[in-house]
């Protein structure tokens, strides 16, 4: 059942880092002056997961991921058992990862910080 949650999670986040990769191209040699080619430059997206396994992912969902959406992923792994811990201290710092997994959210700083709008619900 983790596991299907996991890729449904995974899948999600895929079309959303998708439509995030897809930046016009359409023109870029025009705008160069038109004697450079297009450069393809590979942005970078972090991402802040719960684990709930002993060891983190092989690696290959996450390359998938990254083929998939021409976007480097760079993952925080945070155990489950620590996870209300980091968030806070990633929201008093003022230093989120770019998407946050939230499982948690009946935690008060994580809900002021929803009604705030510091987070995009993209269910």
């Amino acid at each position: 059942m983790k596991n299907k949650k996991m890729m449904s999670v995974l899948l999600l986040s895929a079309v959303i880092l998708g439509a995030c990769g897809k930046g016009s191209t359409d023109g870029s040699a025009a705008e160069n002056g038109g004697s450079e080619a297009a450069v393809s430059t590979k942005d970078t997206i972090s991402w802040m997961a719960m684990l709930h396994t002993a060891a983190p992912p092989s690696g290959e969902i996450e390359n998938k991921l990254e083929e998939y959406t021409g976007v480097k992923v760079d993952f925080s792994w945070v155990p489950d058992a620590s996870k209300s811990e980091r968030i806070n201290a990633a929201l008093a710092s003022n230093s989120l990862t770019d998407i946050v997994t939230l499982a948690d959210i009946k935690n008060t700083t994580v809900r002021s910080s929803l009604a705030s709008g510091m987070f995009w619900d993209v269910e």
